[in-house]
Parts: structure tokens; C-alpha cells; sequence
């Protein structure tokens, strides 16, 4: 499996945007977000009917080029120290990434709890058929 975009995440963010209708968690490389970032969105209403029909249904992932894919992770991996998402095929092309794996750094002042919550708020919402599978430093067993 090829890999993708190596950087270290400096800044994470998490909180509800109540206005757009939206939970957003924003991982970015500096602290300003004028480098290299994802961001990953769910709606705070279920999804509607319309958004099945459009298969817009679950999470988006955004990149700093402005790509965009729903319900495109298969598999997050975080660990004190890095972050590693595994992206299906329709992702990495639609997020213009090089490979289906991408391996972040997490810099020492990240707060890893705030991001494993809020990733778990994102990533779960709407259709589970495109839930990732979801590891994190904090789980038991």
C-alpha cells in the first residue's frame, strides 16, 4: 500500500459549528491552517433525504486544495505519536492524494484526546456502512 503526505500535525481543533449545522475536527500542520490540513465535518442533524440520494450521507474529508469525499476512510489508527488513515480508492482520487495511506506526526502539544473525541463524534455519524474501523491509545484490551 502507497503512502501519502508526510507532515506533522502542530494544531487540532474540535468543536461544534452550530450555524452551519455542522461538527467540525480540523487537523493542520501549523497553527494558522495556511499549511497543509485535513478537515473532517458531520452534520448535528441526521442526515436527509436528499443527502442518501446524493450519497452525501456520512462524514466528509477535506483537504487545503479544497478536494472533498464522503465517507471515505476505512481505517484510523492514532497513537500518542502519529495519526494514520487509510483512504479507499474513491477517496484518493477524489482528495488527490498519491496514496491510500497516509501517516501524520502528532507534535508533542497536541492534545490527543480532544482529537480522538472528536474524531469518533465525526466519523460515525449517518450511514454505517461508512464508519472507518477506529483504533486509538485509549481504547481497553
Amino acid at each position: 500500500m502507497s503512502e501519502s503526505r508526510q507532515w506533522e500535525v502542530r494544531t487540532v481543533t474540535s468543536s461544534p459549528n452550530v450555524p452551519d449545522d455542522c461538527f467540525v475536527v480540523g487537523i493542520s500542520e501549523d497553527t494558522e491552517g495556511s499549511e497543509r490540513y485535513f478537515i473532517f465535518q458531520s452534520r448535528l442533524s441526521a442526515p436527509s433525504a436528499q443527502a442518501r440520494r446524493l450519497e452525501m450521507d456520512s462524514y466528509c474529508t477535506v483537504t487545503e486544495s479544497g478536494d472533498v469525499n464522503y465517507g471515505g476512510l476505512e481505517n484510523v489508527v492514532i497513537t500518542p505519536a502519529s495519526i494514520t488513515l487509510y483512504f479507499n480508492e474513491e477517496a484518493v482520487e477524489e482528495l488527490s492524494l498519491s496514496g491510500r495511506r497516509v501517516t501524520l506526526g502528532l507534535a508533542p502539544e497536541v492534545d490527543v484526546p480532544l482529537l480522538v473525541s472528536g474524531l469518533r463524534k465525526v466519523l460515525f455519524y449517518g450511514n454505517a456502512e461508512k464508519h472507518p474501523r477506529f483504533h486509538d491509545p485509549f481504547e481497553e484490551g
